[in-house]
């Protein structure tokens, strides 16, 4: 059996769109991350994030579960295609801290501006 791909992807995706379809289904109650719990929620940088940046300055810190180290529990955001752990979110200033960064060999999103979208995953149990 041979399975042909023809799609091809461009443009800004369905959270960044302005299109009659996407404002559709952006107001759709399954795409609520409320409503949804297995949709991930979302953020932007609000600050620049470089590539060797060791802290994440997010638009609204208490959309970010606080990792218990403890218990091996970390944060974990996806800024681009990278997927980063963070151990600390500091309220003051809005930023997420101690990060892991490429995790499970994702590829660096090298030097992204604010205003790019940060994925929150959530909370996961990491065994070392």
């Amino acid at each position: 059996m041979n399975i042909i791909n023809n799609v091809s992807v461009t443009g800004t995706g369905l959270w960044a769109a302005q299109t009659l379809q996407a404002e559709f289904l952006r107001a759709s109650k399954s795409y609520s991350p409320d409503i949804d719990p297995r949709l991930p929620l979302h953020d932007v940088l609000a600050a620049n994030l470089t590539a060797n940046a060791n802290v994440i300055t997010v638009s609204n810190i208490s959309a970010f579960p606080i990792p218990d180290i403890s218990s091996n529990e970390y944060g974990v955001v996806r800024v681009k295609q990278e997927v980063i752990l963070y151990e600390d979110v500091f309220a003051g200033n809005s930023s997420l801290g101690m990060l892991t960064r490429t995790f499970a060999n994702t590829a660096s999103s090298g030097n992204v501006l604010a205003g790019n979208l940060v994925t929150i995953l959530g909370l996961r149990t990491v065994n070392t």
